[in-house]
């Protein structure tokens, strides 16, 4: 899909741990336990891994993330829940290239959190895949098969069907959190960190609805970042991972995962099914939207009040730019109106990044809150402006 599609960027006013050796992680108390790799200790570096061939043709390396806290308080029994530091101690995945036990290893680590989720409406169901980023059976998944639903069935992948409790979704990003009553369930490792790169082995892994234990898994690599993508009759989507990975809709809301077994990004739907790249939400906006649906709060998103176009490549060529976002025109009174940006303007740059289409201008505002202040940089007139601008809610409709 191209990112060069005119777009309006808001137009739309617009219990205690699991055992060491059933996890991904542990506390650095528990490393000195722990055989070393070699000579030296055990490693900390995150590594990539690049494909050799189509299925589990991966190199892999140790990872070492800084923690994060995942924390709710819609239910009395959702308590803090802490993982203090991620830290794999030995390689996620064997650095044997063309040997498919490598993609063996990968699923086999992900799967058991990787659940399946049914959303009944009246006598009619949609079906979907999530995964469990909390013991206490907290699951994050897409939000869209989930609209409408009266009643959610989680299967999980010990096979148990348990009622589902929708916390909250998110249709702007496509973000949705369940909650099931049941604790100590296995849980996948977020990797929230900005540091996915193009090129990049991924694995999609979705629920089968026949083999609860056994996801179908689709590899790949990462195609392209800051993508948009239509969701059947829904928004559309910014911001996105896309991968040739070749997902379907089982894969809809499960674990897209890296070389290391991390989550990297909760799979959403290809683009009417014509779409020959697969798409993800990335975990960061995913994780900080999860956050606000668990903490009970609707998840307000910035808006600039402008109407954008990709900057063509003639007129990248003529202005000297290496890319932007033209603005087409402007809301009357939006941030955008009262900070002096006007039509003809082109953002180059959120910050200190540069704007190389209005799918990425879309997505480093997805990063932003109401009231936050950001730096723009404009060309206009053949000069080049910083204007700081106040971005606002977007409003309803």
């Amino acid at each position: 899909m191209s990112e060069d599609d005119p777009d309006d960027v808001d137009r739309r006013p617009s219990g205690a741990p699991l055992p060491p050796d059933d996890r991904l992680w542990r506390h650095p108390s528990e490393l000195a336990a722990l055989p070393l790799d070699g000579p030296g200790q055990p490693a900390t570096d995150r590594a990539r891994a690049w494909p050799a061939a189509a299925l589990g043709i991966v190199a892999g390396a140790a990872l070492a993330t800084s923690g994060i806290v995942l924390t709710g308080s819609l239910s009395p029994r959702v308590v803090e829940h802490q993982v203090v530091e991620k830290v794999a101690v030995s390689p996620l995945v064997s650095p044997i290239l063309g040997d498919d036990r490598d993609l063996d290893d990968l699923v086999d680590r992900v799967a058991p959190a990787v659940v399946r989720l049914e959303a009944h409406r009246g006598d009619e169901h949609t079906s979907a895949s999530g995964v469990v980023f909390r013991d206490d059976g907290v699951i994050l998944t897409a939000a869209h098969p989930l609209v409408g639903a009266d009643r959610l069935v989680v299967v999980l992948a010990d096979g148990r069907r348990l009622v589902g409790s929708l916390l909250g979704l998110d249709e702007v990003t496509d973000v949705a959190v369940v909650d099931v009553d049941v604790d100590d369930l296995p849980v996948a490792v977020l990797e929230v960190a900005e540091d996915l790169e193009i090129g990049e082995v991924v694995v999609a892994l979705g629920a089968s609805p026949d083999d609860p234990a056994n996801p179908s898994i689709a590899a790949g690599l990462v195609t392209g970042l800051d993508r948009w993508a239509a969701v059947h009759d829904g928004p559309r989507l910014h911001g996105l991972v896309q991968t040739d990975a070749e997902t379907g809709l089982h894969h809809e809301g499960g674990p897209l995962v890296d070389a290391t077994g991390a989550v990297v990004g909760v799979t959403t739907a290809a683009v009417d099914g014509r779409s020959p790249h697969g798409f993800a939400v990335p975990m960061h906006l995913a994780h900080r939207v999860a956050l606000h649906l668990l903490d009970g709060r609707e998840v307000d998103h910035a808006w600039l009040g402008i109407e954008a176009v990709d900057l063509g490549t003639p007129a990248q060529d003529d202005l000297g730019l290496a890319g932007g976002a033209l603005v087409r025109d402007v809301v009357v009174d939006s941030p955008a109106d009262l900070a002096g940006i006007g039509a003809g303007d082109v953002v180059t740059h959120v910050g200190e990044r540069p704007v190389r289409s209005v799918a990425a201008l879309v997505s480093m505002l997805l990063r932003c809150a109401p009231g936050d202040v950001v730096a723009l940089q404009v060309w206009r007139d053949g000069t080049m402006h910083t204007t700081e601008v106040v971005v606002a809610e977007r409003p309803d409709g």
